[in-house]
């Protein structure tokens, strides 16, 4: 590389989510980065666990035979939600 050309700067550091962490925190990022992110995959398997127990439980009426099938009406019922808030829905609540 020519000595007169500048270097590129350096990538921002990201969070797991992908978002850039301010300078000014970057050293705490670096240094609890690791413990947050096994607590979040902690959470994340007590959540699956958790869900799977409600599709085992609510498997008796037919409702939800899977995990997929909750995930999939919870998601269902997200996107119905989102999209009456949508502007100009009629289902809109101001």
């Amino acid at each position: 590389m020519d000595a007169t050309q500048p270097h590129p700067p350096p990538s921002p550091v990201r969070d797991n989510y992908g978002f850039v962490v301010p300078e000014t925190y970057e050293s705490l990022y670096k240094l609890y980065g690791p413990v947050w992110e096994a607590e979040e995959t902690e959470r994340e398997v007590l959540w699956t666990h958790y869900l799977a127990q409600q599709a085992a439980a609510s498997s008796d009426d037919g409702k939800f035979a899977t995990l997929e099938d909750l995930c999939n009406t919870c998601i269902s019922d997200a996107v119905n939600i989102a999209r009456s808030e949508d502007e100009g829905s009629p289902d809109r609540q101001v």
